[in-house]
């Protein structure tokens, strides 16, 4: 995949990862029309992105307090 591909790849993953999840399809079915290889590859990608940003926003301490917590 050459660079240019890559940057292409990039900007319309960030662009979607900014939208609530049930904007992305519309989103999509615009910013890849014709190029279903495009799609498949963001798709792909936002697919693992979400689980990492679960994580990363999830607050630890929180999480914690009640595991620990005695009821």
């Amino acid at each position: 995949m050459n660079s240019e591909r890559w940057r292409h790849i990039e900007d319309v993953l960030q662009a979607a990862l900014e939208l609530e999840p049930g904007e992305r399809a519309d989103f999509l079915e615009r910013a890849c029309a014709g190029d279903p290889g495009l799609r498949e590859e963001v798709e792909s990608l936002l697919l693992s992105a979400e689980p990492a940003r679960d994580f990363l926003g999830a607050n630890a301490l929180e999480d914690a307090s009640t595991l620990i917590r005695d009821d």
